[in-house]
């Protein structure tokens, strides 16, 4: 008890920010919150009441003052999205139902970034390292947004993004120890001239869960990362950032192999899982007046994942440019893209991926158009993403049409019919890392009984043809927000939508 109290206490006192006490979001009212600006919606500064998207924002304060440690916990707070924990170190996040520990209809960015996987088209939450204290705040969009992001924007999109380094001039020490959780963080920021420089150091570790009964639980997760960010300003109109960061650890699994024989024999056995990430960012941005803006961005990053079942590196290499500007009633944004990925899987006794290696281009271009028919009463938008790639596709378009209500601009509507798309995974049979079954009655008997392959899946240069997607829904909803006092906002928002699922499903092969 003494130890506990004695640990306790470290933790108060270390968890104090070394600097001057600082303003944030936490002061603001309801209507200085309503009047940020976001990019996530047009990929340009827009107010939050301008938006026509059902978006949620979450504020860095937020969540320092709740006390979430990580991505899965924090969109607990969005409305509309459904956050669940397996265990430990797995999360079931999604938004707009299509929940499941493999979901993949939700895009996620981190400061522009994307960190979804090619090998199931989802997010590895487990691998995602963001220390918390450098959030300034959460985009979300619950609903498509393949106009403007590209496929998998189909059901959500999450944007995170962290503070500049300019705004965090001091050394913070966090230090954290409970019963199922510990953790140490490290960051100091210094100025530079134009700008700030800042390093960051996370070390957190995750205990067992409580078993039931006397089966053992193996779900421990460890995780390592180091990173940095330097944001520099040349002059008043070019924006430099360079960002990075370096995180590994392991996950605890537990796998079972099921033995067909008469009768059949289970076997669980238990793995770490060991975790390698790396990611480097840079973009400019130059800026010639509030309507006027080119923006260039180009990252690496490099995923690298040894388990039991399947062990594998994924390469990313992407560049994009953005440019939008104002021709009268006109805003518009225009840009293109370039992704490259390649990833080498080595084959286990469980799992094997043919070919073992892999390489995929994408090349993308977007058009969006925010027309103000009516000065501050009607404006319509219209745009649309088109990619081309391995897994041929129409990625969305997207038109709305938005109104506010003139005499009281706390009141608006919109709505808006958005076509997109979901691209095949390089896995179209995802099986949880927990449970391996058998060979079962619809595969061939192989050659040798005594040498099987429990799971093989079986991947081709091309999953699908250009008029059969894994997933290609219409979308149509409408949205009204109203603000009956200046501390309550409320939202409606009914919705239709319409998919066409498709899935390729085929043969497991012996060795």
């Amino acid at each position: 008890m003494t130890h506990r109290v004695l640990v306790t206490s470290a933790a108060l006192l270390l968890s104090i920010l070394i600097a001057d006490a600082k303003t944030g979001l936490a002061n603001l009212s309801l209507d200085e919150l309503m009047d940020l600006e976001v990019t996530l919606v047009s990929r340009r500064p827009q107010r939050v009441t301008e938006t026509p998207a059902a978006l949620a924002i979450l504020t860095g304060d937020e969540l320092r003052r709740i006390g979430v440690h990580s991505l899965p916990d924090a969109l607990r707070l969005a409305p509309g999205f459904q956050v669940g924990q397996v265990d430990a170190n797995k999360w079931v996040v999604a938004s707009r139902g299509f929940a499941g520990l493999f979901a993949n209809k939700l895009l996620v960015l981190v400061d522009g970034r994307s960190v979804y996987t090619p090998l199931f088209s989802g997010v590895f939450w487990e691998s995602q390292g963001v220390l918390m204290e450098d959030v300034e705040r959460l985009e979300i969009i619950r609903g498509p947004g393949g106009s403007l992001w590209g496929a998998n924007a189909v059901n959500g999109i999450v944007n995170v993004v962290t503070r500049p380094a300019a705004t965090t001039p001091e050394t913070f020490v966090h230090l954290g120890a409970g019963s199922e959780r510990r953790q140490l963080a490290l960051r100091h920021g210094r100025p530079i001239p134009g700008g700030g420089l800042r390093f960051d150091a996370e070390r957190m570790d995750r205990g067992r869960s409580a078993a039931a009964g006397d089966k053992p639980v193996r779900d421990d997760w460890h995780m390592q990362r180091v990173g940095f960010r330097a944001d520099v300003e040349r002059g008043p109109a070019d924006h430099l950032t360079l960002l990075g960061n370096v995180r590994g650890g392991s996950v605890g699994q537990s796998v079972t192999f099921v033995m067909q024989a008469s009768p059949a024999v289970a076997r669980t056995q238990y793995f770490d899982a060991d975790l390698l990430a790396l990611d480097v960012l840079g973009r400019w941005r130059h800026h010639w007046d509030d309507d006027h803006e080119l923006e260039i961005q180009a990252y690496y990053d490099l995923f690298d994942r040894e388990e039991a079942v399947l062990h594998g590196r994924i390469h990313n290499a992407d560049v994009d440019l953005q440019h939008r500007f104002r021709l009268g009633s006109h805003r518009l944004v225009w840009g293109g893209g370039y992704r490259r990925t390649w990833d080498d899987f080595d084959g286990t006794f469980t799992m094997q991926l043919d070919p073992a290696s892999r390489t995929t281009h994408l090349f993308s271009g977007l058009v969006h158009d925010d027309i103000e028919l009516v000065p501050q009463r009607l404006a319509i938008s219209a745009g649309t993403k088109l990619e081309h790639n391995s897994f041929p596709s129409r990625s969305g378009s997207r038109i709305c049409v938005c109104g506010v209500h003139p005499p009281d601009p706390c009141r608006c509507g919109w709505g808006s019919v958005a076509p997109c798309a979901h691209l095949p995974a390089e896995i179209m049979i995802p099986m949880p890392p927990s449970v391996l079954l058998g060979p079962t009655r619809c595969l061939p008997e192989p050659p040798r009984p005594s040498l099987r392959c429990w799971a093989a899946i079986v991947r081709r240069p091309k999953i699908c043809s250009s008029s059969t997607l894994a997933c290609e829904p219409n979308w149509a909803e409408v949205d009204f927000s109203t603000q009956p006092c200046s501390t309550t906002n409320t939202t409606m928002s009914p919705r239709r939508n319409r998919a066409f699922p498709t899935r390729s499903m085929n043969r497991g092969r012996y060795i």
